[in-house]
């Protein structure tokens, strides 16, 4: 955000979200009302203010990625948090699923009866035995449970196996150190014991029958472009997005910049001129205008009644 804009208020995002509410809509799940998940959204921008001192585009994209993961920013199946971008000097928005939204993200792929994980401390009784019959024993201790020590995740299967997966806190920690949300007030100093259950839920995912879904979920890359990527990265590409310095993020990262551009235009004439520069662009590169990127402009056309004269 440039230092000497006017910060946003709530209400004034609220607007934003109001004109991308055609794009929620798309993005989220059957099921899942664009009302409901935009009421949430609002509540957590309130709780959170900060948020709106970052680069705007990378907030309306974390909107879109928690609507196409079908979770609520609610701080239980995910948040939206803040980051520093010290090269461009702008703060970032990022979403960020959470262990209760990982779950149920892992429970709707139909392949599990259950799934559970928790965090194991000092003064807990634990025992985990390997071999033939492998089985872990928890009894968490009353009162001060001391200093966590690790955590675990069990997942039932449909067959009636059973896939455990044990990690100690130096484990743990490796995770940490190599994650972007390490820097205080974000997750994992925030939910330190949310992380630690998500991070040994995904360690135990790879052992699972695999999802699709879970798959383009979970394996996704961490820089900061592709976790805010929209619902048209799937739609493009079907799959996980290309190396950053490669052709294809080059063509991705330009459409969809130009996709929240149009969805931002104050006229007709900008939108109009905004999907022909793009289009021109795309032609030099030999690459295809996409459908999404069509639909972006003739919505955005059409919230200003201008749609029949753009044909």
């Amino acid at each position: 955000m440039n230092a000497n804009a006017k910060q946003a208020t709530p209400r004034e995002f609220g607007v934003q979200l109001i004109e991308m509410k055609g794009h929620i809509e798309q993005a989220l799940p059957a099921g899942i009302a664009a009302d409901r998940f935009m009421r949430i959204t609002l509540t957590a921008i309130q709780l959170n203010p900060d948020l709106l001192n970052c680069d705007r585009k990378s907030l309306l994209l974390a909107c879109l990625r928690a609507a196409n993961d079908g979770l609520m920013p609610d701080g239980r199946e995910g948040a939206f948090v803040v980051f520093n971008d010290s090269k461009r000097k702008v703060k970032l928005a990022q979403w960020m699923p959470m262990y209760a939204g990982l779950l149920k993200k892992v429970r709707n792929t139909g392949e599990l009866l259950s799934i559970s994980a928790n965090v194991v401390y000092e003064r807990d009784h634990f025992d985990y035995q390997l071999g033939d019959e492998e089985r872990i024993v928890h009894k968490p201790s009353m009162g001060n449970r001391g200093k966590p020590i690790g955590a675990y995740a069990i997942a039932w299967l449909k067959d009636g196996g059973i896939q455990r997966e044990v990690m100690d806190a130096e484990q743990i920690r490796q995770v940490q150190a190599v994650s972007r949300a390490t820097s205080e007030g974000t997750p994992w100093d925030r939910w330190p014991d949310e992380m630690a259950r998500k991070t040994v839920i995904r360690r135990l995912y790879k052992r699972l029958p695999s999802s699709t879904e879970m798959d383009r979920y979970l394996n996704s890359t961490p820089a900061v472009e592709r976790e805010l990527a929209p619902q048209i990265a799937d739609t493009l590409k079907h799959a996980a997005l290309p190396d950053p310095a490669s052709y294809e993020s080059s063509v991705f990262h330009m459409i969809t910049d130009a996709r929240v551009a149009i969805s931002e235009a104050e006229s007709p004439d900008q939108v109009n001129h905004i999907f022909g520069s793009v289009c021109a662009r795309l032609v030099e590169l030999e690459a295809e205008v996409p459908d999404d990127l069509k639909r972006a402009r003739d919505d955005r056309l059409e919230s200003f009644g201008a749609i029949a004269s753009a044909k």
